[in-house]
């Protein structure tokens, strides 16, 4: 008899703990946007949380990985590697006038301006060691 009430009890409780849905989208560690800069293919790394975010900013529902059934014909300026946890990492191309980016199949609507981003993050990158 206690088995079933302890049972009854926790079937009640369920509709009140919380959703894997409902939880806040996990943190990106870390990103990488690799582009031909100059003639030279340059790679950027992109840490810390605020950064992190604003990237993320520009591509509204990439994790959910949309396609479409139309798609332009521009060819990516940028490749942008985003790093969860665990290995796993989604890659996001976008056109070289910076206006439109994909997973792959379809073109979505940058939100932003993403070379400005790009362009901020190039001044600010460390300079290479001479030895």
């Amino acid at each position: 008899m206690l088995r079933i009430a302890v049972l009854l009890f926790l079937l009640a409780a369920l509709p009140l703990v919380g959703r894997a849905e409902d939880a806040p989208p996990e943190k990106p560690l870390s990103a990488l946007i690799v582009f031909d800069h100059n003639g030279q293919t340059t790679a950027l790394r992109v840490e810390g949380e605020r950064q992190l975010a604003i990237l993320e900013s520009y591509f509204p529902g990439y994790r959910t990985q949309p396609e479409a059934s139309e798609a332009g014909a521009w060819e990516a300026k940028y490749e942008v590697f985003i790093n969860l946890k665990h290995g796993k990492s989604y890659r996001v191309l976008v056109s070289s006038n910076s206006r439109f980016w994909s997973m792959g199949r379809g073109d979505f609507e940058l939100r932003g301006y993403f070379s400005d981003f790009v362009a901020a993050l190039l001044k600010i990158k460390p300079a290479p060691r001479r030895e």
